[in-house]
């Protein structure tokens, strides 16, 4: 059950308590509620299995990594009979850790830019969401302060009241603070971005570069532009 739960009595209540407070009609907080509820994925246990698949990931790739240095130390001849008995090659073996350790970046990059938001209390941050919008629909200020860890602003006044009045234990603060951060990145996500003005014949000065530099490479194995892996080359290399 959600902390905004259909048509529940406790809920109503706390609609009407946090309405009076505010000041606003019970049906603009309904309204602030819209779209507040996280994505399916959000749920501690996804994201326990997300950390497990990091860890797992390194760790295969650690192993990979390791096969990869003592096979080489073998003679051409044993490698030469273990590939005739089906199985891989030393460049296969560092292939696959490459592709581990890619895979390992991928899941700890989208561990980081996706933190369970509010720590562990959802409920809290869907709260701080709430005063967040209906904030946002008077136009009030959405600021954060305290003084001995009490709320100094209007918004985080709200927040703490409301948390109270949906029966949700967790720091008021955290909670506005995440909320309010969300709000400031979504504010910059829609902002055009600032292109550069360049030259046409800096444009070609750089095809020119890029184009001789390519003939000259000689790449380990096709790559995405961008992957982290060439870094690794001399750790498994």
């Amino acid at each position: 059950m959600t902390v905004f739960a259909d048509e529940s009595e406790q809920t109503n209540i706390a609609v009407e308590t946090l309405a009076a407070k505010l000041n606003v009609s019970p049906n603009l907080v309904y309204d602030a509620m819209k779209g507040i509820e996280p994505p399916a994925w959000v749920s501690p246990e996804n994201f326990h299995k997300l950390k497990d698949a990091v860890l797992a990931f390194n760790k295969a790739a650690n192993l990979a990594s390791e096969l990869h240095r003592e096979m080489r130390k073998m003679s051409l001849e044993d490698t030469a009979n273990l590939v005739d008995s089906g199985c891989a090659t030393i460049g296969q073996i560092r292939i696959l850790a490459e592709q581990l350790y890619e895979d390992a970046d991928y899941y700890r990059k989208f561990q980081e830019d996706n933190p369970r938001p509010g720590g562990k209390r959802l409920d809290a941050l869907n709260v701080a969401r709430l005063v967040l919008n209906i904030f946002k629909i008077l136009g009030k200020p959405i600021t954060v302060a305290h003084t001995s860890g009490f709320p100094t602003t209007e918004y985080g006044y709200a927040v703490d009241f409301a948390l109270a009045a949906f029966h949700v234990k967790a720091d008021w603060r955290r909670a506005a603070e995440a909320a309010q951060q969300e709000h400031h990145n979504s504010i910059l996500q829609t902002k055009p971005p600032q292109k550069k003005l360049i030259s046409l014949k800096g444009q070609l000065d750089f095809i020119t570069f890029e184009l001789a530099s390519i003939q000259t490479r000689t790449p380990l194995r096709k790559m995405p532009h961008h992957s982290p892996w060439m870094r690794i080359v001399k750790h498994i290399g």
